[in-house]
Formats: structure tokens, sequence, C-alpha cells
């Protein structure tokens, strides 16, 4: 298993939409992975909706991008 050094950001794409409750839910664990500094997390979905659910929280400086699905 790969542990993240101070170097190594690990890049985790993950479906924004699925789930029983996303994306918020989603959206939020994202959010909270992201924080630790150790992940660049992109978020697969609706652009939308997914950009809906991040300006409920604190994002700035937090390595998070969307990538648009149709």
């Amino acid at each position: 298993m790969l542990t993240p050094t101070n170097q190594q950001i690990v890049r985790v794409a993950v479906d924004a939409m699925g789930g029983d409750h996303g994306p918020s839910q989603i959206v939020a664990g994202a959010v909270k992975a992201a924080s630790t500094g150790h992940m660049h997390i992109m978020l697969v979905g609706e652009e939308a909706l997914v950009k809906g659910e991040l300006r409920n929280h604190s994002t700035a400086n937090i390595p998070i991008e969307i990538i648009p699905s149709q």
C-alpha cells in the first residue's frame, strides 16, 4: 500500500453522482479527504450539481477539481 509522504500526492477520481445520497455526501467526503493535504480529488459528474454541493463547503486551497460527465 502506498503511504503518501510530503512529496507524494495521491490523485483519486470519484464518481460524484453515485451512491444513495450523492452528490451531497460524496462531495462532503471528498472535501474532507482533500483537506488532509495528501490527495488531489477529481469529482466526476454533472458539473452544475457538483459545483452547487461544493459551495456548501470551505474549499479554498483544497486540491479538488470537477471532471464534467455527459
